[in-house]
């Protein structure tokens, strides 16, 4: 009888799932890939429906996570590096699931990270103030033994190098002559890497550290170390020395200072006339939030009705304020429109007491996140601006989340279905 009652409760939770998955299909496929993953993470959700997931994640907007360049202005690049920590690109929601399957079918998980395409990192653009993290499939390789030549062969940025490094120190198993050869192999990708001094520069220090690791199983194993040192150097000088994007970053000097101090002895150290820029490529680009003087008028306003709360002239204060809000036309692009209004009302929930003018607030924004088209076209930070406002809700989040469930938005209602209150 308990058993009975055991797979009735197996069979609501399933059929529960469901309904949540019906509306999930409605969403951008991110989204709905997001929502898989997390129904079976918790058992809500058949293993089964993972293979859809794996599907869909093929369709998401951002093909790589993306983490802002370490000289990125301020605004966007840090928000969408955010957003995509919740792992909502294609490379992640694959590697998500392959990592769910593992467990139960190394196999089958083995059979999935062969079908994801290969991260091919090029060189962004000075001006694009966002890199690419590819780091997912290599952990992912090392996790579930994948072979070795198929994952590092391909690979040539230097943002792959760290990732082959960790892939070799993950292998405890290999004998002196395999451990040899992918050293070796090492050894020539990052002579071969191609040029791209932002990926070196972020990379460099964990790249260092797996490079220092390699040292010590080599010195164990009495292998030679020569393909890393030679490797090393090159790889320091010739990312240093060709045109790259303006100013120094600490990552890449770093590297040189280590090189000279773990290798110096085994090799000529890098001499500073080595790794002069041969050309200034330019900066990163990107809009600055609440620059311009309506912004800063703006900004100014909210700071004089923080300060008014709970003060007579409260309320003739927010009217003002959302008078102007109203008005406000924020600079930069649609996504960058979207994101300084989401911090606003973000900031106004926050402000505004529990009653009438609260809940007025989180109606508008509801409908701006159902009407400003961002949902479509940049998932990941809709949904970042979505979690960062439910966050705000505290004691309203009842109220917030049922809002979200009347909205007649997938997106909405399907984060509230996974997000209930506890």
């Amino acid at each position: 009888m308990v058993r009975g009652f055991a797979v009735l409760a197996a069979f609501g939770a399933y059929a529960s799932a469901q309904s949540v998955l019906d509306l999930a299909h409605k969403a951008p496929p991110e989204l709905f890939a997001d929502a898989v993953i997390t129904l079976v993470q918790r058992g809500q959700a058949p293993a089964s429906s993972l293979e859809e997931a794996f599907r869909a994640a093929k369709q998401a907007k951002e093909p790589v996570r993306l983490v802002a360049a370490p000289d990125a202005p301020a605004g966007r690049p840090q928000l969408r590096e955010a957003a995509l920590r919740a792992g909502l690109d294609t490379l992640s929601l694959e590697t998500r699931v392959v990592m769910l399957v593992a467990p139960k079918d190394t196999e089958q998980a083995r059979k999935l990270f062969q079908s994801i395409d290969h991260p091919q990192l090029d060189a962004r653009p000075c001006q694009d103030p966002m890199l690419a993290d590819d780091s997912a499939y290599f952990d992912t390789a090392a996790k579930i033994g994948a072979n070795f030549i198929a994952v590092a062969g391909p690979a040539t940025s230097p943002a792959d190098l760290p990732g082959i490094a960790n892939l070799i120190l993950a292998n405890q198993g290999m004998t002196r002559d395999e451990f040899r050869m992918q050293i070796g192999a090492l050894g020539l990708k990052m002579e071969m890497a191609a040029p791209d001094y932002r990926e070196f520069a972020v990379m460099s220090d964990e790249l260092r550290t797996a490079l220092d690791g390699l040292t010590a199983r080599a010195q164990g194993l009495v292998v030679p170390i020569d393909p890393l040192v030679e490797g090393a150097r090159k790889l320091a000088i010739m990312q240093s020395s060709t045109p790259h994007c303006h100013g120094e970053l600490r990552g890449a000097i770093g590297f040189v200072n280590w090189f000279n101090q773990q290798f110096g002895k085994q090799a000529d150290p890098i001499e500073a006339a080595e790794t002069l820029s041969q050309g200034d490529l330019g900066s990163p680009v990107a809009a600055v939030y609440f620059a311009s003087s309506s912004g800063q008028a703006l900004a100014g306003q909210f700071q004089q009705l923080r300060a008014a709360r709970g003060k007579p002239e409260w309320s003739g204060k927010l009217a003002d304020f959302l008078a102007k809000f109203a008005e406000w036309k924020p600079e930069g692009a649609p996504i960058d429109v979207f994101h300084q209004r989401m911090t606003v009302l973000d900031g106004l929930y926050q402000t505004i007491p529990e009653g009438e003018d609260r809940d007025k607030l989180a109606a508008r924004a509801v409908e701006f996140l159902k009407s400003s088209g961002t949902e479509q076209q940049y998932p990941a930070e809709w949904l970042y601006q979505v979690r960062s406002f439910a966050e705000s809700a505290l004691n309203g989040r009842a109220k917030l989340l049922a809002k979200f469930r009347d909205s007649q938005d997938a997106g909405l209602e399907l984060f509230a279905a996974l997000n209930p209150l506890p």
